[in-house]
């Protein structure tokens, strides 16, 4: 949902992070998104309308971008879904998907403030 606002309005943001977020359908992946939406539409929608507008950003666009991943894997999101080509990925070394949020909100705060203040 984010990036989607982002890709709107991109003269006035400066920057986004994207922590643990799916921005990608993905192909023979699980869950699948139809799995992981259940019956949130809302996501399916946001979902499949970030994965078309990363498709026609710019690259300098796409500079604006960070994900952050956790490693070795999420376990909500499928570890494919979340980096973005061109963008700013960053992988923690924290497994699972909300202590992957956890952690990168706190322990691993520096590096997103420094993308955020650059």
């Amino acid at each position: 949902m984010v990036i989607n606002a982002c890709m709107k309005r991109k003269i006035k943001i400066h920057r986004v992070i994207n922590v643990c977020g799916r921005v990608k359908e993905g192909d023979n992946v699980f869950p699948s998104l139809e799995i992981a939406a259940r019956d949130f539409t809302a996501f399916i929608e946001s979902v499949r309308q970030c994965e078309e507008n990363l498709q026609h950003i710019s690259s300098k666009d796409k500079t604006k971008i960070m994900t952050v991943s956790p490693w070795p894997f999420d376990g909500i999101v499928p570890m494919s879904c979340i980096p973005i080509v061109g963008a700013v990925n960053i992988t923690l070394p924290v497994p699972f998907h909300m202590l992957g949020i956890g952690a990168a909100l706190s322990f691993f705060r520096k590096p997103l403030i420094a993308f955020i203040k650059n």
